[in-house]
């Protein structure tokens, strides 16, 4: 017959162990997503992407993005394998997520018709397993180049022409050998 002391510690023990068990296993879960920024063009569409490790069904999991300047903050929730209309007007039905890739774990967003203001910092939470990660998305926006040659007396004006830039191009003349010309008046407007 075990003493009084020995049950106690035996119970001691198993309890440590049931703890240390739940907190490694309970942190296992982390979120991926990239490191670097996402760039994309308006227009375009893009995934921001974002991937449970290890790959476990998502279907059944709340899943938030959200950008934390915006009110209200959401781009995206699901919740109760249900898609909510909470999310910021900005993104109304610009927004998914698929269902076969959330039942492998990937929580990748999908954003279609990008727009300059959808730049910014977008974060991907999982709230049942207490993991999240951040992205940034740059948007750019461009234009096609017109080019346009005059001769006024004896000087030659070299003109090219493009709008609806995002960010602002650095606008460098180069000769045939790829050599920069500097010129005696240059003008960006």
């Amino acid at each position: 017959m075990r003493s009084m002391k020995d049950r106690f510690l035996l119970i001691f023990y198993r309890d440590v162990i049931l703890l240390l068990l739940t907190w490694h296993c309970g942190g296992q879960f982390q979120i991926i997503g990239p490191t670097q920024p996402l760039v994309a063009i308006t227009g375009d569409d893009i995934i921001l992407p974002c991937q449970l490790d290890p790959a476990r069904d998502a279907v059944d999991l709340t899943v938030e993005w959200s950008r934390r300047d915006l009110k209200p903050r959401f781009v995206h929730l699901k919740r109760d394998d249900a898609e909510l209309v909470t999310q910021n007007t900005l993104y109304s039905r610009r927004t998914s997520l698929s269902v076969n890739k959330l039942k492998c774990g990937d929580i990748s967003l999908k954003l279609s018709k990008v727009q300059v203001s959808d730049a910014g910092m977008y974060k991907c939470l999982v709230p049942e397993i207490g993991a999240e990660t951040g992205m940034e998305l740059v948007v750019g926006s461009v234009s096609s180049v017109v080019m346009e040659i005059s001769k006024v007396k004896n000087e030659i004006f070299f003109k090219c022409k493009s709008n609806g830039w995002y960010p602002e191009p650095h606008v460098f003349w180069l000769n045939s050998q790829g050599n920069q010309i500097t010129a005696e008046s240059t003008n960006t407007l």
